[in-house]
């Protein structure tokens, strides 16, 4: 988990996250991402991505980019 942490950290410098500058990531709900052992810099926020509901994953599926 540390690593996560490390690039977290790393982001948030790069962004220039902070308490004037809040920045919201939206990321699946992996384990290691909603881990208690992740430690967000001030200034990142996150948010869990809302699963899709079937119908419209299944109204998607038959494009011509599949």
């Amino acid at each position: 988990m540390d690593w996560f942490n490390l690039v977290l950290q790393s982001f948030a410098l790069a962004v220039g996250a902070g308490r004037d500058k809040i920045i919201l990531l939206i990321l699946d709900r992996a384990g290691w991402h909603m881990s208690a052992k992740v430690t967000l810099p001030e200034g990142l926020i996150f948010e869990p991505f809302t699963t899709l509901p079937n119908s419209y994953t299944d109204a998607n599926s038959n494009s011509s980019f599949d």
